[in-house]
């Protein structure tokens, strides 16, 4: 990238990588496997046989507290009938027309797959056991225009588990802080077309690694579950917060419309004509082996707003497009944070050591900047 940067310096006015969507995923490690929920139930005094009366019961009090939340701060609060539906539409679309501009935007609910636990009979002993399956229940979104963060939602599964999920934008934050800083931009949608200074913008983006996230996000999780709340059932309990999915741009700004074009049909022919297969399982991490039985595939897409190109390997993908014309952007985005080794901390011969390792089934907090 530097030696593309240089050579076309002349019409480049800057370049700014940093995560774009951020998907963190908390769990109740305890709760997240058979052995550690019958370990709950032990401690809370809950039998088998009461199960289903006690889920119900925490179940309830999730859906009871999401309207007074709502009502407390003015906003609607509303059944969505369709899992599909976009959630994010409708809460952009009612912010816009309340002219909400910080705080709570509204609450939404919908019934969508979950994974969770049932009580099965084990037919040989026909004693009760708890299993892992799949099941629906309701979810409840709560939609936010954070001060510091901008636009992000909040998923709180009512049944158990009672996995949490926040969901924002790199770029949104970024936006906030060169308004702080009182750096001038020209900004389209999760874009920047023009930075007064690039160099600063960057050093502000790469801010957002170091950030406290586990803190930052309990806060929500606190403000969003009741029973979190001291003397609650799960008073005691902690989530691990991890980022599930997540997209990294890095974005090339042009001086206007006609210097990109002069240079972007060449860097897409070149990228579906020339890319093999082993190249772009190096891009993504990976490396050809007679063992791997996953998927490897490019397209290439005129949309309305330009030119696609995308390399897919397996969950994970790589694209390259022209953003509103003037941005040339390269975009990771990882939806299995499994396929990648990272730098970090792991057990060998029973000793805690840095290593280069596959990474865990989600990016813990603490290696956001190793993933980034």
């Amino acid at each position: 990238m530097e030696r593309f940067i240089a050579r076309h310096q002349a019409v480049i006015t800057g370049t700014l990588s940093g995560y774009d969507r951020m998907l963190f995923k908390a769990t109740l490690r305890g709760l997240s496997h058979v052995k550690g929920l019958l370990g709950f139930f032990g401690a809370k005094r809950v039998l088998l046989k009461d199960f289903g009366t006690f889920v119900q019961a925490q179940s309830a009090r999730i859906k009871a507290h999401a309207e007074p939340v709502a009502q407390a701060a003015g906003r609607p609060c509303q059944y969505v009938p369709c899992s599909t539906a976009s959630k994010e539409e409708i809460a952009r679309q009612i912010a816009e027309r309340d002219h909400i501009t910080e705080d709570l935007i509204c609450v939404l609910t919908c019934v969508e797959p979950c994974k969770s636990y049932a009580l099965r009979r084990d037919r040989p002993t026909r004693q009760l056991q708890l299993v892992k399956t799949g099941r629906k229940c309701l979810f409840v979104y709560f939609y936010f225009l954070d001060r510091e963060f901008g636009f992000l939602h909040v998923r709180l599964q009512t049944w158990l588990p009672f996995d949490l999920q926040v969901c924002l934008n790199g770029r949104e934050w970024l936006a906030r802080q060169l308004d702080k800083a009182g750096l001038a931009y020209t900004r389209w949608e999760n874009c920047f077309l023009r930075l007064a200074d690039p160099a600063r913008a960057q050093r502000l983006m790469d801010r957002l690694l170091r950030k406290p996230w586990p803190q930052l996000l309990d806060r929500y999780a606190r403000r969003c579950h009741p029973l979190l709340a001291r003397g609650a059932v799960l008073a005691d309990q902690r989530y691990y917060w991890t980022l599930r999915q997540a997209e990294y741009a890095t974005d090339i700004l042009f001086r206007d419309a006609a210097s990109l074009a002069t240079v972007y049909p060449v860097l897409v022919r070149h990228a579906i004509q020339c890319f093999t297969a082993e190249a772009i399982l190096r891009f993504l991490g990976r490396r050809l082996d007679p063992r791997f039985q996953g998927a490897v595939s490019s397209t290439l897409v005129r949309r309305i707003e330009g030119l696609r190109i995308r390399h897919w390997v397996e969950e994970n993908s790589l694209k390259m497009y022209d953003k509103a014309g003037r941005v040339l952007r390269v975009e990771t985005t990882i939806n299995n944070p499994r396929r990648f080794h990272v730098y970090r901390r792991v057990t060998r011969q029973g000793r805690r050591v840095m290593a280069t390792a596959l990474t865990c089934r989600q990016t813990p907090i603490l290696e956001l900047k190793h993933a980034a």
